[in-house]
């Protein structure tokens, strides 16, 4: 099927299918509720079967071969749609099941009638696919408020502080630059006029190199072309990687990288749609707060950057959290090997560790003890496992870490209170605060794991703390 749709217009038109997807962004325009939320559901599959399908066109190249007539392309359109998001949405469900929720998966088969399914999540964690997807939405609405913008994550010129001087001394050309010359083409480069054509863009390779140049003469063109190479997905590449629909962490899919690279006779082309790119590149610039570079960007100088960079994103966040946590009132910061000065003094002991934030709310009497964890997460199930491990199975877990300090404070909030110069706390508040919302929550029964938007609207709807303390 594949094979008689790698063509030049087949490409273009699963391109210009994402554009105007991108038109109702988290159902945005939908008026009606009931079709928003249908689309909502459908919005991430749809988008990523056409990632997916364009990506098999790429690797296949182009099949001068295969002339279908207009019926038997429309058909085999519609049939590769239908079937690469089945794939997608089954790939997804198969990783939810496999590995997360392997002891309450139920897979249900229907005899009557065409052959069916369904895979479902049952017991306690039950609608967690709702839950979580609702978790994000009201994150994604409110996160300006509590966290600002521009985030330092998303920031292209403050990552710029950290790589620029590496990236010269191995490419003499900047981290900035590299960036300046993906967006450059996004932007810049215009679709066919073609009245018969799709609004889509299909640019000869050279002739973007050749503009870029002239914009940045100053830099060598082997380093524009790297910062290219390092966003783009060619034949090779995906044949390299033998790209499969269930493995999310390849890298070359159109993830991290937003221009295909296809042959023509005049050489070859770089086709994209301008919106998936846009939301490439900024995955890029997102994915290099947590040390991950385009592997042609890689050098010993910009990985030891990365060390850097990926320390201030965790101060800059650490900061968030005390912020918040002030504007609500309650005293405190970063505690590090003591609390307190003089004779009322107190050493944090080693299995402890550094707090994060410890304070107090004298009106609630309350000891505040939050941990601040700037992951790295996703809405797939592949990435949601990294989470859980991280977050609860491996040994030495953020929460198994989270508890000792609990326990140390709960045992020790009266010293820590006379410490700190505060009248005895009577309870304690713990949470474990993230930037986005992480699936840890459904896995740690014993205190909250939310991001610090979600605390900050759970705590306004309370007007107090808004969950279980340790009395």
């Amino acid at each position: 099927m594949v094979p008689q749709l790698a063509s030049r217009g087949a490409a273009e038109f699963l391109l210009f299918q994402y554009d105007e997807a991108w038109r109702l962004i988290h159902g945005k325009g939908i008026l009606d509720l009931r079709e928003r939320q249908k689309w909502e559901a459908v919005e991430p599959i749809f988008k990523r079967a056409i990632k997916y399908l364009v990506e098999l066109i790429c690797l296949n190249e182009f099949n001068p071969p295969a002339k279908p007539s207009l019926d038997e392309a429309l058909f085999a359109m519609e049939s590769a749609l239908v079937c690469v998001e089945s794939m997608v949405d089954l790939a997804q469900q198969s990783d939810s099941a496999h590995l997360i929720f392997r002891k309450d998966c139920v897979v249900r088969i229907f005899e009557s009638g065409p052959l069916d399914y369904e895979i479902t999540v049952e017991g306690t964690c039950a609608g967690f696919d709702r839950a979580l997807s609702e978790r994000v939405r009201r994150d994604r609405v409110s996160r300006d408020r509590f966290v600002g913008f521009p985030q330092f994550d998303y920031h292209t010129a403050t990552h710029q502080k950290y790589l620029d001087a590496p990236f010269t001394v191995s490419f003499g050309m900047s981290y900035g630059e590299f960036i300046a010359a993906i967006r450059g083409v996004i932007e810049g480069c215009q679709p066919s006029l073609h009245p018969r054509s799709f609004p889509t863009l299909f640019v000869q390779r050279g002739q973007v190199l050749d503009e870029l140049t002239k914009f940045i003469p100053s830099r060598p063109r082997a380093s524009i072309e790297r910062a290219i190479d390092g966003f783009s997905i060619s034949p090779a590449n995906l044949k390299a990687d033998q790209r499969v629909v269930w493995n999310p962490k390849q890298e070359s899919r159109a993830y991290r990288r937003g221009f295909f690279v296809f042959p023509h006779e005049t050489g070859p082309h770089l086709a994209f749609s301008r919106e998936m790119a846009k939301e490439s590149l900024m995955q890029l610039v997102f994915w290099v707060c947590f040390k991950r570079l385009p592997v042609e960007w890689r050098t010993p100088e910009t990985l030891k950057a990365l060390d850097g960079l990926s320390l201030a994103a965790s101060e800059w966040f650490e900061g968030i959290i005390c912020r918040n946590l002030q504007s609500l009132g309650i005293l405190g910061q970063r505690r590090h090997r003591t609390l307190g000065s003089g004779h009322s003094q107190i050493q944090i002991p080693d299995a402890v560790g550094e707090i994060d934030f410890l304070g107090y709310h004298a009106e609630q009497k309350l000891l505040v003890l939050a941990e601040a964890k700037m992951v790295m997460t996703g809405l797939e199930a592949r990435y949601w496992r990294d989470d859980l491990d991280e977050f609860v199975f491996r040994s030495g877990s953020y929460a198994e870490r989270f508890r000792r300090k609990l326990t140390w404070v709960a045992e020790n909030r009266h010293a820590i209170s006379a410490a700190l110069g505060f009248s005895p706390a009577v309870e304690v508040g713990c949470a474990m605060l993230t930037l986005y919302p992480c699936i840890a929550r459904a896995f740690i029964p014993d205190f909250p794991c939310v991001s610090v938007t979600e605390f900050m609207l759970d705590y306004e709807r309370a007007r107090r703390w808004p969950y279980l303390t340790v009395k």
